[in-house]
C-alpha cells in the first residue's frame, strides 16, 4: 500500500495539535512550562565535494513548530520542538566517465569489452519533507537575546530527487568483414 503526501504532511500537523492541548493547561502550582508556535522558512543544505563548472544551492521551504520550554531555573531552559520542515535544493552539474555499452544480438545481452568515454550535465533538484525534533538548553540573560546549544533529531516523511542527464558518447565502431 503506497501511503500518499497528503496523508503524510498530516502526521506532523496531528502530533503538533496533539502536544498542544495535552499540555496546554499546566498544573496552576506551576509556570515552569512555557507553549508557543514559530514558523518561517528553512533551506536544503547540499553536501558533498562539489564539482568543477557545477551550480545549485539550497532552495526555500515551510518551517512549522511547535515550541514547549521547561523553565529549569530563572535564566536556565530545556526547550524541545516538534517541527514540520520542507528541506530543497537544486544543482546543474558536469559529468564524464567510461561506459561500456551493452548490445542484444539474438535476445542474448553482450557487453562490448571497449569501454568509451562520455561528458555532459546533470541537473535536478531534492524536495523532502521532514519531522525535525530540535532540543537545546536555553540562557536567557538580562535583555531580549537567549542562546541556544543542543541538537535535533530528523525523520524523513517524503524525499523526492527528479532530474535529467544529458550525455554524449563518443562510440568508435570498429566492423571487420570476412570476404
Amino acid at each position: 500500500m503506497r501511503t500518499t503526501t497528503k496523508n503524510l504532511m498530516a502526521l506532523p500537523i496531528a502530533l503538533m495539535v496533539g502536544l498542544a492541548i495535552a499540555i496546554s493547561s499546566p498544573p496552576a502550582q506551576t509556570q515552569s512550562l512555557q507553549l508557543a508556535f514559530k514558523g518561517g522558512v528553512v533551506t536544503g543544505t547540499p553536501y558533498g565535494k562539489i564539482p568543477e563548472g557545477a551550480t545549485g544551492g539550497p532552495g526555500a521551504g515551510l518551517y512549522a513548530a511547535l515550541q514547549t520550554t521547561w523553565l529549569l531555573a530563572p535564566r536556565w531552559g530545556l526547550q524541545l520542538d516538534l517541527a514540520y520542515a520542507q528541506k530543497n535544493a537544486y544543482y546543474d552539474s558536469p559529468i564524464s566517465g567510461k561506459v561500456a555499452p551493452t548490445q542484444e544480438v539474438f535476445g542474448v545481452p553482450i557487453q562490448s569489452p571497449i569501454s568509451f568515454p562520455y561528458a555532459g550535465r546533470a541537473a535536478g533538484r531534492y524536495d523532502n519533507l521532514y519531522l525535525d525534533i530540535p532540543l537545546s538548553l536555553v540562557y536567557r540573560p538580562e535583555g531580549r537575546f537567549s542562546f541556544h546549544l543542543g541538537g535535533y533529531a530528523a525523520y524523513l516523511i517524503e524525499g523526492a530527487h527528479t532530474g535529467n542527464v544529458d550525455i554524449r558518447v563518443i562510440n568508435i565502431i570498429l566492423s571487420l568483414i570476412h570476404i
